[in-house]
């Protein structure tokens, strides 16, 4: 695997670039959160670990039949979005609470050099659509998992849509939770560990501008700025055993 130093720079060259990035990614058959084009419904993007997988789950419990994209994770999404006039949510969370869910889950590699990567991302991500603002509705991880149908309301309004998700405490949400929930017990490493590390002196530089970029894209967009609420710890003696192979 190349290193961040130099991977980096061409997966930030591409990544805001729609036409050259689904050029590329449809050439290697490797377009895995699908075409956005004026027949895709509804684009909801966000860094990894916002919510993307209920938001978009409780979506699709109403309108199966339609195309949606997401779960790409990268602001040319967003820019792809606004180019074929697609309706088009972000959802945010606070990069230490995402990126420690995203990254005990195995979505990252936990090293040093797979934290700055990651940290990158967050920051690259939300700077490069800040001023997309008139092309799409943004919505904190918060807002997601507990007014769903409000965040649902003003996308509506914003497009002219009828989409409709159920409420967060229907048995249908809870069945969507309970389906992409990941158990402590399933976890690669502690939520803990994690953000000490991000904690590092190593990677304070990419995590100060991190957190200055989730402050700055919820005051351009309206958002509350808000952590999650402290969890249980878990410690597991099987998370390095059960780490899957990079």
């Amino acid at each position: 695997m190349l290193g961040v130093k130099l991977a980096w720079p061409l997966h930030a060259y591409l990544n805001v670039r729609p036409t050259l990035f689904y050029g590329l990614i449809n050439l290697l058959g490797r377009n895995k959160g699908g075409t956005i084009d004026k027949n895709t419904a509804l684009v909801i993007a966000a860094a990894a670990g916002c919510g993307n997988t209920y938001a978009l789950d409780a979506v699709k419990l109403g309108h199966s039949d339609l195309h949606f994209g997401s779960h790409q994770h990268i602001p040319v999404q967003v820019m792809q979005a606004k180019k074929c006039s697609v309706p088009c949510l972000v959802l945010i969370r606070h990069p230490m609470d995402s990126i420690s869910s995203v990254v005990s889950r195995g979505g990252y590699t936990f090293s040093p050099e797979g934290l700055e990567w990651v940290l990158k991302d967050y920051s690259y991500f939300y700077n490069s659509i800040m001023d997309l603002q008139d092309s799409f509705v943004p919505a904190s991880f918060q807002e997601v998992i507990t007014d769903y149908v409000a965040v649902i309301r003003r996308l509506n309004e914003r497009f002219g849509t009828n989409f409709s998700a159920p409420e967060n405490d229907s048995k249908e949400a809870k069945q969507i939770v309970q389906k992409n929930k990941w158990k402590g017990t399933n976890r690669y490493h502690t939520l803990e560990d994690i953000q000490a590390a991000l904690h590092s002196k190593e990677l304070e530089p990419y995590r100060l501008k991190a957190e200055e970029t989730y402050r700055s894209f919820c005051a351009a967009t309206g958002l509350a700025t808000t952590k999650d609420a402290p969890r249980p710890p878990v410690a597991l003696a099987s998370y390095h055993n059960s780490q899957p192979s990079s």
